[in-house]
């Protein structure tokens, strides 16, 4: 074999190897892939003591978990709840009247009606938020964070006396769960308790601020469960893959450089 034959079948082994370099560089470059290395490269931290260094020191991106509690007189609530929360979200509804066309048969046969049907829709949305929320012995603006893993539909018995219901009276007040303003109106809520255990990443720079999001998105998860979601034995393989591609590429320059100068000569001809 010449040595022209040997240089193209290297060439082809590399350009092999190249296609799959490729790949992993777009694989880096993909946001999954950013989000496993923020995650796992976060400082960890658990303890008050710890936490508030790293805030502090700012030491960068931190990924924490721990207690949030809301104090009584800062708490959360709408002038109907006797009870007060971290979070409220209050939804009006109205009993709303609908029609639509129905239609049986087909051909000359066919044949369609009216029916009407109600359905609860929504009107308005109101946010009550308490003034701050403590974690890790330190208070913070409760509009830092985001609770939507932690907001869950409540039930009015919890914050409300029991209402009236009644064929001619209708309903108001605590009933089946909502606050009936009247028979075709109602409340319907959301709350976030106002002590409940939360895992989150964010950045320390400045203080404790949100990490590429406009709020700290809070997690119903433990540290080591977020890792496991976000990917980090799939990192960790990853970054195995690129090492023995790294190995695999030197090994094959080597070979290729030994193979076309076996015999100390170079040529394209013989």
């Amino acid at each position: 074999m010449n040595d022209l034959k040997r240089i193209l079948i290297v060439v082809l082994g590399l350009t092999t190897l190249c296609i799959f370099a490729l790949g992993i560089k777009g694989h880096m470059d993909s946001d999954g892939y950013k989000n496993q290395v923020n995650y796992t490269t976060a400082i960890q931290s658990t303890k008050p003591d710890d936490f508030n260094y790293i805030v502090d020191s700012q030491q960068g991106r931190v990924l924490t978990s721990g207690t949030f509690t809301t104090k009584d007189s800062k708490q959360a609530k709408f002038d109907e709840m006797n009870k007060g929360y971290t979070y409220v979200n209050r939804v009006k509804e109205h009993y709303t009247m609908h029609t639509r066309t129905v239609c049986s048969g087909s051909g000359k046969s066919e044949s369609c009606h009216t029916e009407t049907y109600y359905t609860w829709d929504e009107v308005s949305s109101d946010d009550a938020y308490a003034d701050v929320v403590s974690f890790m012995g330190r208070n913070y603006r409760t509009t830092l964070f985001n609770y939507s893993h932690y907001a869950g539909n409540t039930d009015c018995s919890a914050f409300s006396a029991p209402g009236e219901s009644g064929f001619f009276r209708g309903s108001k007040g605590c009933v089946d769960g909502d606050i009936y303003l009247d028979s075709d109106d109602r409340y319907v809520y959301r709350t976030v308790p106002t002590t409940f255990t939360a895992t989150f990443l964010a950045t320390t720079y400045g203080g404790l601020k949100p990490f590429q999001e406009n709020t700290i998105t809070l997690q119903n998860k433990s540290i080591a469960k977020v890792l496991n979601d976000v990917g980090r034995y799939q990192l960790i393989g990853f970054w195995v893959l690129v090492v023995l591609l790294v190995i695999l590429i030197s090994a094959g320059i080597f070979v290729a450089y030994s193979w076309v100068m076996a015999d100390g000569e170079f040529s394209l001809t013989r």
